[in-house]
């Protein structure tokens, strides 16, 4: 573990809950309050505290985030039951699992997690922040093709499975 980007989660949370001039900041499960956004956090909270390197597959994503203790604290603040860590995997527009991509190394704004069937021909796929695209801007950014807007940093050197 890099201490170095645990610290930069941390200071982020910390910049996030100071964040409004004054008034009351959003609670962690109000700023991840869709399925999408919380899987891309664990993902990213995951790559943190793993030299930035994502896990291999779903199994152990969800092992770190249930047996992590910093991972624990994240499911407290964002009222997400360890029970339910499984349901997070599919999205609450279309009912269906993720496509997610397992294996990721770097940091920046790579696409992490898609839609797989999506709403009215748009799917939204987990960037900062997740956004709702096209066919032919989720078939590219899928593949890489397509460099999502602001900088990026990652290897190819991925998986990607539907679970």
């Amino acid at each position: 573990m890099n201490n170095k980007y645990v610290l930069t989660f941390v200071i982020g949370l910390t910049l996030l809950s100071l964040q409004g001039c004054g008034e009351s900041a959003p609670a962690l499960s109000d700023v991840n309050d869709t399925n999408i956004k919380k899987v891309h956090a664990i993902y990213n909270l995951y790559m943190a505290r793993h030299g930035m390197q994502g896990p291999k597959d779903k199994k152990e994503l969800i092992k770190y985030i249930t047996t992590d203790p910093v991972a624990k604290i994240f499911l407290d603040r964002s009222k997400i039951d360890v029970a339910t860590v499984e349901d997070l995997f599919v999205s609450q527009r279309d009912g269906q699992p993720f496509v997610i991509k397992y294996g990721l190394r770097g940091e920046a704004n790579f696409p992490i997690i898609f839609e797989s069937v999506g709403v009215d021909d748009m799917r939204m796929v987990a960037l900062v922040p997740p956004r709702e695209v096209d066919a032919e801007s989720y078939e590219g950014l899928m593949e890489g093709s397509i460099a999502p807007e602001g900088p990026q940093s990652f290897t190819v050197e991925e998986s990607v499975s539907a679970e």
